[in-house]
């Protein structure tokens, strides 16, 4: 938009200029719409690409879930594989003369 000064500085704006820029709206008009935008069903609808990646999401959720599981049993597992390995039985006590001489 443009607009010249007059003899005092202050910019004179012709009207058919502002209302080329602003378009003019009846106090009607802007009593009916709001401020914001109306959704319309399009965009209330969620695009394939979003469900696919919901979709991906969810399956890598479970996928881990398992990979979870799974590492949980073989650890497990080899914890019992140890425990069989080691010596669990009492240890007898031993004599003054065995600690002495290291028996």
């Amino acid at each position: 938009m443009s607009a010249p000064k007059d003899d005092r500085g202050r910019y004179v704006i012709d009207p058919a200029e502002l209302h080329r820029a602003f378009p003019f709206q009846s106090q009607n008009q802007s009593l009916d719409q709001s401020s914001e935008p109306q959704p319309t069903s399009a965009e209330n609808q969620p695009e394939p690409a979003d469900l696919a990646s919901k979709r991906e999401i969810e399956l890598l959720r479970e996928m881990l879930g398992k990979a979870e599981a799974n590492a949980d049993h073989w650890r497990a597992l080899a914890e019992r594989q140890q425990a069989l390995l080691e010596d669990k039985r009492p240890k007898e006590p031993r004599s003054l003369l065995q600690r002495l001489f290291g028996r």
